[in-house]
C-alpha cells in the first residue's frame, strides 16, 4: 500500500463526514477522520487498484486505524477496525518512485 497524497481531514459534523455515517466508528468518542489517497495491489482488482482508505486514531490505543475506504467511483465499504503503522521510505527512494512502470 503507498499513499499518494497528504492526509484530508473529516470532522464528524462536516458535510463529508455525514456522508460517511455508514463507516464512522459509534461509541469510541472519534470526532474526525482521515481520508488518504493510496494505490495498492489487490488480488481483487487487475493491476493497481486506487482509492481513499478512511482512517482514525484509536483514543484508547492511540492507534491508527481502519475504518473503510472510499473507491474512486465513489462507492462506500465499510472494513473491520484494522490496526495500520505507517513508514516513510527514505526519499531517495520515494524520488525514484515510478507510478507509470507499476501500473504496467
Amino acid at each position: 500500500l503507498v499513499v499518494l497524497a497528504p492526509p484530508t481531514t473529516v470532522q464528524v459534523d462536516s458535510v463529508a463526514g455525514k456522508a460517511l455515517r455508514d463507516v464512522w466508528p459509534s461509541g469510541l468518542g472519534v470526532t474526525e477522520m482521515f481520508r488518504v489517497r493510496t494505490v495498492e495491489s489487490t488480488r481483487r482488482e487487475q493491476g493497481l487498484y486506487e482509492s481513499d482508505m478512511l482512517v482514525y486514531v484509536d483514543r484508547t490505543t492511540r492507534r491508527l486505524t481502519v475504518a473503510g475506504e472510499v473507491a474512486l467511483s465513489g462507492q462506500l465499504a465499510i472494513s473491520d477496525p484494522e490496526v495500520v503503522e505507517c513508514w516513510q521510505s527514505p526519499d531517495e527512494l520515494r524520488a525514484e518512485l515510478r507510478l507509470d512502470l507499476m501500473q504496467e
